[in-house]
């Protein structure tokens, strides 16, 4: 009865509220925790994310799980034993864990044992997003009746796309444990920049969640990157989780990108983010404590056994027919010029990117734009990139150091990438001259070969497209 009736008091406030500014709600209720916040040690070297030397000096641990099976998993113990016994246990995603990961392990460690599942090695999955979303989750399963068997504390700690398998076999869990003070031994459920969508779509169409987020009831710890890829989108998540009786508590690492600490500010962003676990996860417990929140024991789904399966979207994509762009670009460039694209660049056809410094594969494609600007009639055709979520202070300089001979659009709240359904960096729309949306591609891509000159000229109205189709078979 408390469970239903606290699922009716989140079905309340979320539709009177949830959609009336929830990203400013977010923002002004979540913990902020800043880059600032920590001094790196000048001293010590600078990591890169290919540096394994430190992961690869910590000891790794056999357990051997009820159901039979055993899973290797990178042990670090509690550095600080205490009456009430914590162990995290942290699913790692389709990136190799390197010397970031070590770091944070190690900071978490104060407060509890780690353990460290690298999925994609212990699976036997190739290292995708993809192969992630696509698990059954069992091993979750298994795992949490092992840790709880043992701990009187349990954090489980997901990042990105394996928060999918997570949350699966965390239900499954429920569904399997009729022992309360077992369940209750789970104290939370930290998503690090989750991702619980389906897959990447074509640029420029709807996604859609997975009906695990829906049907999960548990103490959420939901850690956003401020400058991620999904952070303007998580009001859909959000929305999803607590209609399903999650209790969400959100912690916001402002001037974050999604994974820093396992690409850049590798020392800082360990420290940084431990602390916004370990501090999140307080106040997660202090909220549900004061509200009488408990793990419930849950019901198998038909619905659940089935899931979507996750695939990946390749290539450029053809809308036939050609659609609208979705709304006008109207933005400030680096100069400080306000740019009206459809208004400015009337009558020409236009590559327009959405990217973003953070984003290799960004990056990687700009000198292939500017040697295709370059062949280009410029008469009939521009570029135009569209900066997601990053303040002129961080673009200019990347720009001093990296030639870009199109213009740089910054969409500071990245309102404009909401409103074209942009969900990949980078993402790219071709439009022809006439303001119609005939392709778009979500990945990186090189532009000057001759297929894609082929496309760009399509869009000018050099060539038909059945021409360019016809060279791809």
């Amino acid at each position: 009865m408390a469970f239903n009736s606290f699922k009716i008091l989140l079905h309340k406030h979320l539709h009177s509220r949830l959609f009336n500014g929830v990203i400013s709600l977010l923002l002004l209720s979540a913990s902020m925790v800043t880059l600032a916040q920590t001094e790196t040690d000048k001293n010590l070297k600078p990591l890169n994310h290919h540096d394994y030397a430190l992961w690869n000096s910590l000891p790794t641990k056999d357990l051997n799980l009820p159901n039979g099976d055993t899973l290797t998993v990178t042990n670090v113990e509690s550095k600080t034993p205490q009456d009430e016994k914590r162990v995290y246990i942290w699913i790692g995603n389709s990136y190799p864990p390197n010397d970031g990961t070590a770091l944070l392990a190690q900071h978490l460690s104060q407060t509890g044992t780690v353990w460290y599942l690298d999925t994609p090695d212990a699976m036997f999955i190739p290292r995708t997003k993809t192969a992630l979303r696509n698990l059954k989750g069992g091993f979750m399963a298994a795992m949490l009746d092992f840790a709880t068997q043992h701990y009187k504390q349990v954090v489980v700690i997901s990042l990105e796309s394996a928060s999918v398998p997570t949350l699966r076999g965390i239900r499954e869990w429920q569904v399997d444990t009729d022992d309360k003070a077992k369940r209750n031994r789970l104290k939370s459920v930290v998503l690090m920049f989750p991702n619980l969508y389906v897959g990447v779509p074509v640029a420029g169409t709807e996604r859609q969640l997975f009906p695990i987020a829906s049907a999960t009831a548990l103490p959420i710890t939901l850690i956003l990157a401020e400058r991620g890829a999904l952070t303007n989108e998580v009001h859909k998540s959000l929305f999803a989780l607590r209609s399903g009786g999650c209790l969400v508590h959100t912690v916001m690492l402002k001037g974050s990108t999604d994974g820093e600490f396992h690409f850049n500010n590798m020392r800082k962003m360990a420290k940084v983010t431990a602390d916004a676990i370990i501090k999140g996860v307080a106040q997660q417990q202090k909220q549900a404590t004061k509200i009488g929140y408990h793990i419930a024991k849950l019901e198998a789904s038909e619905a659940l056994k089935n899931p979507p399966v996750s695939t990946v979207v390749r290539g450029m994509k053809r809308f036939d027919p050609p659609i609208p762009m979705p709304s006008d670009i109207v933005l400030r460039d680096l100069d400080g010029n306000k740019i009206d694209v459809k208004k400015d660049y009337k009558g020409k056809a236009l590559l327009i990117n959405f990217w973003a410094t953070w984003c290799p594969h960004c990056v990687e494609e700009i000198p292939s734009m500017n040697r295709a600007l370059s062949q280009l009639d410029a008469n009939h055709f521009a570029m135009v990139s569209v900066s997601y979520r990053e303040p002129k202070s961080v673009v200019k300089p990347f720009t001093e150091k990296v030639a870009v001979d199109f213009p740089v659009l910054l969409d500071e709240k990245g309102e404009v990438a909401s409103k074209w359904k942009v969900f990949a960096f980078p993402s790219s729309f071709l439009v022809d001259r006439n303001g119609m949306i005939r392709y778009s591609i979500n990945a990186g891509n090189i532009w000057d070969t001759d297929q894609m000159l082929g496309y760009l000229k399509v869009i000018q109205g050099k060539i038909q497209d059945t021409k360019v189709v016809s060279d791809r078979k």
